[in-house]
């Protein structure tokens, strides 16, 4: 019985730190539109679209490459098609919650902006997979709708912590 207890006490410490389950995945939105899973949809933008094209995208796909972690973002590709190129960089920012470390074959279905990046945008380099989807996370923005990260049935991006802004913004400077 004890052990049971115990067993129950660190499951509801650990869930939560981990993610959700998939029963928990909220709709992917658009507006007021629920977007379905539409991996050709995407890989339409991708081929014939402008680069810096921006539109919300929701797509299911397995990770085929990972890359390294940047500003606290962890960036990976996922395969979302038939052909070797049908690929997608996805970035997700670690201040919205733990997830899953990504490796390869693992699952993936991510609800977010996507972007054609197949040149440098500003100050931003083209993605090595010519496409990327971001902001798949929650929002705390009313002006921006929330995304979402689902790797391998663990629903991650849905804490909003706000000692991440506070601890990375720049400081003020003031004259003397």
């Amino acid at each position: 019985m004890l052990k049971n207890i115990f067993l129950a006490f660190w499951l509801v410490l650990l869930v939560p730190a981990i993610g959700f389950s998939a029963a928990n995945v909220p709709d992917c939105m658009d507006g007021q539109e629920v977007l379905p899973i539409d991996n050709e949809r995407v890989l339409e933008l991708k081929n014939n679209s402008a680069n810096g094209t921006l539109k919300r995208a929701h797509v299911q796909g397995v990770i085929n490459r990972l890359f390294s972690i940047r500003n606290d973002h962890i960036h990976f590709e996922i395969l979302i098609g038939k052909q070797k190129r049908d690929t997608l960089e996805v970035i997700y920012n670690r201040g919205f919650g733990p997830i899953p470390q990504p490796r390869l074959d693992m699952v993936v279905e991510v609800c977010g902006d996507y972007i054609t990046s197949n040149a440098r945008n500003g100050k931003y380099p083209p993605s090595p997979s010519g496409a990327i989807i971001h902001w798949i996370h929650k929002s705390d923005n009313p002006r921006h709708e929330s995304g979402y990260l689902l790797i391998d049935g663990i629903l991650g991006g849905q804490a909003i912590d706000h000692r991440f802004y506070r601890e990375r913004r720049r400081p003020r400077h003031t004259r003397n």
